[in-house]
């Protein structure tokens, strides 16, 4: 029996678009859901390489940071006395006032002050000569190896001879005491 010419003429193409709905719904749905997946995956890759990046920018700074402190805690170290070389750091201090041209009347060091894990010794210390040459031995102070921390300063004409200036002042140094020296909490 042969089709109706209306199957023919609205049959035949709504089978077709009722095949390709159904193909569309059977094969491409889940496709494109799977590719919406996909695509949500790749967002999230791509913002956790973002971070990813951010973090190793984060840890590039932290690094240079931690270099630079290493630098500033060897800086720091070589600047501190050891316990065996005070005798040799109070002998240069007079031969630096020495060449300076400067009478030092008292270099007195006092008991060390406990400052966590180190020892600041502070030595009194009392000179007198012409200011520019005082001025000369407190930058050679400056430019010492060593960390020379200068307190209680003091000036005033010299007592003795007319003309001089007369400097008082605590020149404070710190030390690291070895391991059974007999160096007790700060006590002498």
């Amino acid at each position: 029996m042969p089709l109706p010419a209306t199957w023919r003429l609205y049959g035949l193409p709504l089978t077709i678009l009722a095949l390709a709905l159904g193909w569309t719904l059977v094969v491409l749905w889940p496709q494109r859901a799977a590719l919406a997946r996909w695509q949500a995956r790749w967002e999230q890759a791509e913002q956790a390489r973002q971070a990813m990046e951010g973090a190793m920018a984060q840890l590039r700074a932290l690094s240079a940071e931690a270099q630079a402190a290493a630098e500033t805690t060897e800086r720091w170290q070589a600047s501190i006395l050891r316990e065996s070389e005070c005798p040799t750091f109070y002998a240069h201090l007079v031969q630096l006032a020495s060449q300076c041209g400067i009478r030092l009347s008292r270099l007195s060091p006092q008991a060390p002050v406990d400052c966590g894990g180190l020892y600041r010794i502070p030595i009194q210390m009392l000179c007198s000569g012409q200011f520019s040459k005082i001025a000369a031995f407190l930058a050679h102070l400056e430019n010492l190896a060593q960390i020379v921390w200068i307190t209680d300063f003091r000036w005033g004409p010299s007592q003795g001879e007319s003309g001089e200036t007369e400097l008082q002042a605590v020149l404070n140094v710190f030390v690291e005491y070895s391991e059974g020296s007999g160096q007790n909490g700060g006590e002498a």
